[in-house]
């Protein structure tokens, strides 16, 4: 048998960053770690979510809600002074 017959690829939600790892770390919310053998978590994409640790996806905000950048935990409303245009829709997201 090989060494690696022991070893386990990390699962959705999840991550292992370094060698000789004994366990796989949970994703926190704001990031999203898809499909087995992550080493690391990704941020989620601007006007998408994760509120839960271990997700293996974001969520896209519900219109008229936006975030503030990638790695988000939740959504937020247009800001004082600005106002959801509607017709830019397709070209936001």
């Amino acid at each position: 048998k090989s060494a690696q017959s022991s070893c386990i690829l990390s699962t959705p939600g999840h991550f292992v960053a370094s060698v000789a790892s004994a366990e796989q770390q949970v994703c926190t919310p704001g990031k999203f770690a898809s499909g087995n053998g992550n080493a690391e978590c990704s941020p989620c994409l601007e006007d998408s979510f994760s509120d839960q640790t271990e997700s293996f996806e974001c969520r896209i905000c519900p219109i008229p809600l936006r975030t503030h950048g990638s790695g988000s935990r939740s959504c937020d409303a247009c800001e004082a002074s600005y106002y959801w245009d509607s017709s830019r829709q397709d070209e936001e997201l």
